[in-house]
């Protein structure tokens, strides 16, 4: 549980310096450039170093299995030169002073025999290390020969895709606008069409009541005397007697 949340913890730690890192950039990329090359220059540094220290160990590391090597071969050597003339001594004292002086020399190179491949493998794990360090140099140093021109075209793109992603934001924006004026307008026409038909409607009552007035309003072939009594007649209203016949009503 602890190891979990230690690696948690590691793991927003970095996500919180790749935050501030990608914020910065953005903020300032020419320092940010600068920045960069800095730390490329001070990696240069560091490698070369080491890589210096890596050549002067495989120099001592390669002349010591050198030396081993070399005092072997010269024992080996030896130890041949005593076995022949060991071989060739016909006076049985002097060949076994030459046989102990053998036997002494071969024990000398079979201890040896250990040494000289700690030696050499040493002299070998020293050159991987060095070939390792300086190939790791000669990258550190093209990297930083290249470092400002990749940067610079690199700052160059982020700020070309912040202008067209600023232009894109734009002509979202500007759509939007675009789609608010067009609702606007289809609410004018909503209510232009409203007005319209409301106009329409008034223009229909107003019509339809001339109608009537007109239908109601008496003519002039209605106020002939002979229509009129025809259409008091037909509607049952009795015929109004003139002042002579109501006098003579009266005197009767």
């Amino acid at each position: 549980m602890l190891g979990f949340l230690k690696s948690f913890g590691k793991q927003k730690i970095k996500g919180a310096s790749e935050g501030l890192t990608k914020a910065l950039v953005s903020f300032d990329p020419e320092s940010a450039t600068e920045a960069q090359i800095e730390e490329l220059g001070n990696y240069l540094d560091k490698v070369s170093f080491e890589c210096a220290k890596a050549r002067e160990s495989y120099k001592k590391e390669k002349r010591e299995a050198d030396e081993i090597d070399s005092l072997y071969n010269k024992r080996l050597k030896a130890a041949e030169i005593i076995q022949t003339k060991a071989t060739e001594e016909a006076d049985p004292e002097k060949k076994a002073e030459y046989e102990k002086g053998l036997n002494e020399l071969v024990a000398m190179l079979e201890e040896m025999q250990p040494d000289i491949e700690i030696e050499r493998q040493e002299a070998i794990d020293a050159k991987d290390l060095l070939d390792e360090l300086e190939q790791a140099t000669k990258t550190a140093s093209d990297n930083l020969k290249t470092a400002r021109k990749k940067l610079e075209q690199a700052a160059k793109s982020m700020k070309t895709s912040k202008l067209r992603a600023e232009r894109a934001k734009k002509q979202e924006d500007q759509v939007k606008v675009a789609a608010g004026i067009k609702k606007q307008a289809d609410v004018l026409n909503v209510a232009l069409e409203s007005m319209n038909q409301q106009a329409s409607e008034s223009n229909a009552k107003a019509e339809a009541s001339m109608m009537k007035v007109k239908l109601l309003k008496k003519t002039k072939i209605e106020e002939s005397s002979i229509i009129s009594d025809a259409l008091n007649e037909a509607s049952g209203t009795p015929k109004q007697s003139s002042i002579s016949d109501r006098l003579s009503a009266l005197k009767r």
